[in-house]
């Protein structure tokens, strides 16, 4: 070990280290054969390396967490993907998602400032998509509620009815994509090349299973209000039937789900075995922003 300026270096990665450590807190090189004791640098001497010495050590103790959590966010993510496609179940998944997000939100700072970038980026999504959602449904409620009320006629219900409902589809569009966005730039600097590859196909067909299933059932959408709308009170048949038939068409979700989980496991298994030095971002690829 090194020993510079009065603070102590690893002879492998030279992280800055605390004089009583044995073991690099970075890359795990053990340091009791090669430790060269010194002074303790003192915060109460008032110099700035005494100052700049317990930021290290914060930093050093810091990492370590934040690296766990990243890793626990990715699991949570991981088992999220294996209910998200499962229509009696998908809330679930949806909820062990948030809570993943949540905690790669937490460890965001532990491998590096593109890492840091993509998960702000990610998470930024989906709260604009759960944003819009929460938003169009209490617009869809007060129209539905502004279309029923006393002197409005049927048949001006059904045109309203008719035209929320392609709104909703549109919207439910919207949402799946920023989140296809989120699930694929969340791990994207932690990721290898095959990785990526995985990622990129996953969001994409999410994105097409969407568009399909949206272009499928927007056009039942008249005749299903019609039925709906056609006796003295509203039917709810027909649209639990619809709903039923959107349902059993995201199960396709289940192949970009599947490689959203094998992409995920990959990140989770092949990258974070590495520590990276604190004071060096993390490249991946090597290059600027290439992939490994």
């Amino acid at each position: 070990m090194s020993e510079g300026g009065g603070n102590l270096q690893c002879p492998d990665c030279e992280l800055p280290l605390a004089p009583s450590q044995n073991f690099c807190p970075n890359c795990g090189a053990s340091l009791a054969s090669t430790l060269e004791r010194a002074p303790s640098p003192s915060v109460s001497d008032g110099g700035p390396e005494s100052w700049d010495w317990v930021a290290t050590m914060d930093e050093n103790f810091a990492r370590p967490r934040a690296q766990a959590r990243t890793r626990l966010g990715l699991l949570l993510m991981i088992f999220a993907f294996g209910l998200l496609w499962i229509p009696l179940v998908s809330d679930l998944g949806e909820l062990l998602a948030l809570i993943g997000i949540v905690f790669l939100w937490l460890g965001r700072h532990a491998y590096g400032n593109d890492h840091r970038r993509n998960v702000i980026l990610g998470s930024a999504c989906v709260a604009l998509g759960f944003l819009i959602a929460v938003l169009v449904g209490i617009w869809l409620v007060d129209s539905l509620l502004t279309s029923v009320a006393p002197g409005q006629s049927a048949s001006s219900f059904d045109s309203v009815f008719q035209s929320d409902l392609g709104v909703v589809f549109v919207v439910g569009f919207l949402t799946s994509a920023l989140t296809a966005l989120a699930y694929v730039v969340l791990p994207w600097a932690l990721a290898d090349r095959t990785s990526r590859v995985l990622l990129l196909v996953a969001g994409a067909l999410t994105v097409v299973i969407s568009a399909v299933t949206a272009s499928i059932l927007l056009p039942q959408v008249s005749s299903v209000v019609a039925q709906a709308t056609s006796g003295s009170t509203i039917d709810s048949g027909p649209i639990v039937a619809l709903q039923n038939e959107s349902s059993l068409l995201m199960t396709a979700q289940l192949l970009p789900d599947a490689l959203f989980v094998w992409s995920y496991y990959r990140t989770r298994q092949q990258r974070f075995f590495e520590q990276p030095n604190p004071h060096r971002p993390l490249n991946p690829g090597g290059t600027s922003g290439g992939p490994p």
